[in-house]
């Protein structure tokens, strides 16, 4: 992978879900991707490293999309990641209390895949 290439961490309890979205962002997108199961793990992870973009599943079990992303702020002093959330909550206050969390982006399932990574990339290049 280019130097280059945005840094993305897709964060799903769903294995397969995880899988479509990391094969749409290298298929689409070409950046490196990097999985985590867990808010726990992508906690872990990014402290480690540094990411462009991270890709937060909201419902997912011991540690929720939100909750996650308070940890990393909590965690991070200048934390200033763009993050989206995907969610299968479709109603429009369940964005709005997502966007007012700070997400750059709200994803509802199911997706498009190119049409994930359309409004992944233009983030990144934001």
């Amino acid at each position: 992978m280019s130097r280059n290439a945005h840094a993305i961490l897709v964060v799903d309890d769903d294995e397969n879900i995880r899988t479509i979205v990391d094969l749409s962002i290298r298929t689409y997108g070409k950046c490196e991707v990097t999985l985590a199961s867990s808010g726990l793990q992508a906690i872990e992870l990014v402290r480690q490293r540094e990411f462009d973009l991270i890709v937060l599943d909201v419902m997912m079990p011991d540690l929720d999309g939100p909750a996650t992303l308070t940890e990393i702020r909590r965690g991070i002093p200048n934390f200033r990641t763009p993050v989206a959330f995907l969610t299968a909550k479709a109603q429009a206050s369940d964005a709005e209390y997502l966007m007012a969390l700070g997400a750059s982006n709200v994803i509802t399932k199911p997706f498009d895949p190119k049409g994930l990574v359309e409004a992944l990339c233009r983030i990144v290049e934001a």
